[in-house]
């Protein structure tokens, strides 16, 4: 059982502003200037920190799980068999609605999780795999015909270097081999914020209030409703198979490659329903599929010297891609609007093409209508994709990688000679993209979660637009004190758009252990000292910050730590 509590809050100062009014503002004679305060009324600017309480959370979950195994050889036969029951349960103190965050039952009642999972492996002579297994999964999300999912999966194995024809001629060169083969069911009930979707959920007191009686003097709240029972919602599933081979050369150098594909159906997806129905409430339904595939390669390399030194040689590459392949949506007259394959996680937005030059143009160009605020010179100006003379969401397409990254890779080295040690790990990504955000990096507006201002980037200071500098290719665009003003700049465009790739030296280490001689002296099994790095290089198309803190440059930004340690053994 585990137990899990968290609370908040924030102190913060109401920051003095004060403006400059020119020409009266300024003295020439004496280059001194006359401010004038701006947020003078009572509370508006203080010299004290304010108290702001923030989200308090508390949660227990239990977990009970039950084994059964049996294992047994027969000559060149052996059997392994398990069985495993499962019961979880999570219980969230302050259970808040995530569609209205606000406190509802709902989602203060257990959550509760039953699983029956079975696993059946068979060898023969070492060299023969058979495994079958199963899941028989139970979601209370679900209507009672729908509750349980049967799960199976399988597999074959062959250790080709165990067989009698891989003679000693052969396995100098390859010392092992095996090849292996598997496919499998999975389910997924984590696939909505809907708690019980085969429930109602209606609210008796938040619908439009009706008004009767003398003078109107009567008025009672109306119903409305948020959910509508749909006991035909299921499990997620897929269909997943891997292919792998396990390779050892020269006793010197193991591989380990795999190509793996997954096939997932009954994605939850948003129904498209006129609004002349007259529900109140979105339909959901299992109507969604996608198909994706990866490579994963792992590599290491050992190598040992007649004069003590060893070399060692580590790395990993993965590479992955899924497409929509079935994507509910209307009859788009334009092409590039379709989602239905189009790359998972791939995003949507405007096509950028500069800023505004001034007025004149912003005023004569496609309208661009986002919020209350006038599109103006050095506003970003986007391509109207269908010519019909306004910027809309039909004028949004795909562009650009996924957040996630395709490409995942890491590789490394340790050298050890005569005691000494020293080791590096480098990771990185490639064909990933991320966006700047410009609703919690842009400066004088109250951001997401923000009590105050933003405070402005160097780097926006020395580049954005204005009348003295009108670049339409400046880093940042047009300034405001208010989000509502720049509503225009905020959406997602290829403006915002970063190469989300990188290189770092994540890990760096140089140790020495004392020799066994001076070991037996001071009566220790071992002792090493060492000297560690981590975050010591990064290597990036992006400079502006620290590219794995994403789109927000405020965010806590990743530590450069050094170490210098001893590790005894007794």
């Amino acid at each position: 059982m585990n137990r899990y509590s968290y609370f908040d809050y924030q102190m913060a100062y109401n920051p003095f502003y004060y403006t400059v009014t020119l020409p009266s503002g300024y003295d020439r004679t004496t280059n001194t200037y006359n401010l004038t305060w701006i947020n003078s009324a009572p509370g508006q600017a203080t010299e004290y920190l304010n108290y702001t309480p923030g989200r308090k959370d508390a949660s227990a979950k239990i977990h009970f799980q039950g084994n059964i195994n049996f294992a047994r050889t027969f000559g060149d036969h052996k059997v392994d068999i398990d069985f495993v029951g499962i019961r979880m349960q999570t219980i969230n103190a302050n259970g808040v609605d995530p569609a209205t965050q606000l406190p509802s039952l709902q989602y203060a009642l257990p959550y509760r999780n039953l699983t029956l999972a079975g696993r059946f492996n068979y060898t023969y002579k070492g060299r023969y795999l058979f495994e079958h297994g199963f899941g028989y999964n139970g979601s209370e999300r679900f209507a009672e015909q729908n509750r349980f999912g049967y799960f199976p999966t399988g597999g074959l194995g062959w250790v080709v270097s165990r067989e009698e024809f891989w003679g000693d001629g052969i396995s100098k060169i390859i010392s092992a081999l095996k090849l292996s083969a598997t496919i499998g069911a999975s389910g997924k009930d984590d696939i909505g914020s809907q708690r019980f979707f085969y429930l109602s959920d209606v609210n008796l007191q938040g619908g439009a209030p009706a008004t009767f009686g003398t003078d109107n003097i009567i008025s009672k709240p109306g119903v409305s409703i948020r959910n509508y029972p749909n006991p035909g919602i299921t499990w997620e599933r897929a269909i997943g198979t891997n292919y792998r081979i396990d390779l050892t050369i020269a006793r010197k150098l193991d591989l380990i490659a795999e190509y793996w594909t997954r096939n997932t159906k009954d994605i939850l997806l948003q129904r498209l329903v006129p609004q002349s129905t007259g529900l109140e409430a979105n339909i959901f339904a299992n109507l969604g599929s996608a198909k994706s595939s990866g490579v994963d390669i792992t590599a290491n390399y050992t190598q040992t010297f007649a004069n003590g030194l060893t070399t060692q040689f580590m790395g990993n590459f993965t590479f992955s891609e899924g497409r929509y392949t079935g994507y509910e949506e209307p009859n788009y007259p334009e092409s590039y609007r379709y989602i239905n394959n189009t790359i998972l996680g791939q995003p949507f937005g405007y096509i950028a093409e500069r800023l505004f030059t001034d007025d004149k143009e912003a005023a004569a160009s496609p309208k661009q209508i986002f919020g209350t605020g006038t599109v103006m010179g050095g506003d970003i100006k986007y391509r109207d994709l269908n010519k019909d003379g306004q910027i809309t969401v039909a004028d949004q397409a795909p562009f650009g990688f996924p957040v996630t990254p395709q490409i995942a890779y890491g590789f490394g080295f340790t050298v050890l000679y005569k005691g000494f040690d020293f080791g590096t790990r480098f990771q990185g990504s490639a064909r990933t993209s991320f966006f700047i955000d410009p609703r919690r990096t842009s400066p004088f507006v109250v951001g997401p979660g923000y009590t105050g201002q933003t405070g402005l980037l160097q780097a926006f200071a020395e580049d954005h637009w204005n009348f003295d500098n009108q670049d339409m290719y400046a880093l940042y665009p047009r300034m405001a004190t208010s989000a509502a003003l720049i509503e225009n700049n905020m959406q997602q465009s290829t403006w915002w758009i970063r190469n989300g790739n990188y290189l770092r030296l994540k890990y760096a280490q140089l140790g020495y252990s004392l020799p066994k001689s001076l070991l037996q002296k001071v009566h220790l099994a071992k002792a090493n000292i060492y000297l560690s790095a981590t975050n010591l290089l990064n290597f990036s198309n992006f400079k502006l910050w620290d590219v794995e803190l994403g789109g927000n440059a405020f965010n806590y930004p990743l530590q450069r730590q050094y170490g210098l340690g001893i590790n005894l053994g007794l």
